[in-house]
């Protein structure tokens, strides 16, 4: 079969829809080959031009990556230059997460547990350790203080996530509960403790800043024979922290005092700062009756 000569007309006609449609169309309304279609363009260099024609220039919306694209590949208002990028760019702006970090009584719960036993921290997860996470968390043996804890962040407009976790061994089975957001962490790290003093200024902040802080690391026991004692206390290692909710205590009008004890942990020694509330019996079922924490509120 001879080739097809292209007159005049075809090949001006050619040229105006080639970039419209494709080849296997235009052949069909010439009644030629499809192969013979792209040598034409290949020889009048038209694949050359529409290769010019379509390109372009955008940004990559999370690094701001220059990206040369064709008309076909750009769809939408946002580009990325490559899976990472978007993944990036998704979290921060589409599952951002705006927590509600004005003064309130959840907010006040959360920072006293997480001045113990809670976590805010930035950690690299994902294959390789190449995202940055943050994470708000906390691993505790009872349930009841990981559901009060897990409904607090949901107050604050964060999605928290609540597991448990079996343990090998003789160790205890624990629930952990963790929640993701950048904004919470940016906050807390910019915290001071002089920065807390605010939930002291309203009973009902006080009251869950200090619940929060008790569930932590208190405890409420009684000592056996001879004189069967009750003991409330509150402990952690910065002395800091002791003052802070010593300070907190008196104004519900608690008479408090301060030990300093010495332990060894991972063969170092260390001082614990034990906050003890003054006053037996009586003093220390006011302090349950008052505060209201969900556990440690029985004598053992």
């Amino acid at each position: 079969m001879s080739p097809h000569k292209w007159t005049v007309s075809e090949e001006k006609r050619l040229g105006e829809l080639y970039p419209l449609m494709p080849n296997r169309e235009i052949a069909k309304l010439f009644g030629v080959s499809k192969i013979a279609v792209d040598h034409k363009t290949e020889r009048s260099g038209l694949n050359q031009l529409l290769k010019t024609y379509r390109i372009r220039t955008v940004i990559c919306d999370y690094c701001g990556k220059v990206l040369k694209k064709s008309k076909s590949q750009i769809t939408g208002n946002h580009h990325f230059c490559s899976l990472k990028c978007y993944i990036k760019w998704r979290r921060e702006h589409v599952f951002a997460v705006q927590p509600e970090l004005s003064a309130s009584p959840f907010l006040a719960y959360v920072c006293g547990v997480l001045l113990r036993d809670g976590v805010c921290c930035k950690a690299s997860q994902g294959k390789g350790k190449s995202t940055v996470a943050y994470i708000v968390a906390l691993e505790v043996v009872e349930k009841q203080f990981g559901k009060s804890f897990l409904e607090a962040l949901q107050r604050l407009g964060l999605n928290p996530k609540m597991y448990y976790n079996k343990k090998k061994g003789n160790r205890r089975n624990t629930y952990y509960v963790k929640a993701y957001s950048k904004r919470f962490y940016q906050w807390w790290t910019e915290q001071t403790l002089t920065d807390f003093e605010m939930f002291l200024n309203e009973t009902q902040l006080l009251k869950e800043f200090i619940r929060g802080f008790f569930e932590s690391e208190g405890s409420y026991y009684k000592r056996d024979y001879p004189n069967y004692q009750t003991f409330c206390q509150m402990v952690n290692t910065e002395l800091a922290i002791i003052h802070l909710f010593k300070k907190a205590l008196l104004k519900l009008s608690f008479k408090t005092s301060i030990h300093r004890h010495e332990e060894k942990r991972k063969g170092r020694k260390k001082f614990v700062y034990k906050l003890w509330i003054l006053g037996g019996k009586n003093e220390h079922n006011r302090f349950i009756q008052l505060i209201k924490p969900c556990i440690k509120n029985h004598l053992h």
